[in-house]
């Protein structure tokens, strides 16, 4: 999973200017996009509703691997699972509010820093066409 910006702008309805943001989920057998959303920043919110989103219409996946971007290693997606490259060695213990991934049992897997080629979700948008 990942968000890359877009390059054009849109109006989201608040009269604002912005770059929309992509978040899209990649299955990495396939490299296929199981399912995306355009949305006016990355975020946790939009992000959960991703997940819950791909998880009612294609079943439960066992693990994701996300960017480490604060939309996915927050709270709301990752709240109650392990994060070693943030706040590393601290105990998760008591943690509120559990994420989602927590709740529908899905295991976390993130990439690590630096590397973004490592991630199936970069090479798909490399292959995907540019918009003009």
């Amino acid at each position: 999973m990942d968000s890359p910006a877009q390059d054009f702008w849109a109006d989201f309805g608040d009269g604002r200017a912005v770059r929309p943001v992509m978040l899209v989920l990649t299955d990495v057998a396939s490299n296929k996009v199981l399912h995306w959303v355009l949305t006016n920043s990355e975020n946790a919110v939009d992000t959960v509703h991703l997940i819950r989103d791909t998880c009612q219409t294609l079943g439960i996946s066992g693990r994701l691997y996300t960017d480490n971007g604060s939309s996915f290693a927050g709270h709301l997606v990752a709240g109650g699972n392990v994060h070693r490259f943030r706040n590393a060695g601290k105990n998760t213990e008591g943690v509120q509010p559990l994420g989602i991934c927590h709740h529908l049992g899905i295991k976390l897997h993130f990439a690590l820093p630096g590397n973004a080629q490592a991630k199936i979700a970069e090479r798909t948008f490399a292959s995907l066409p540019a918009c003009h």
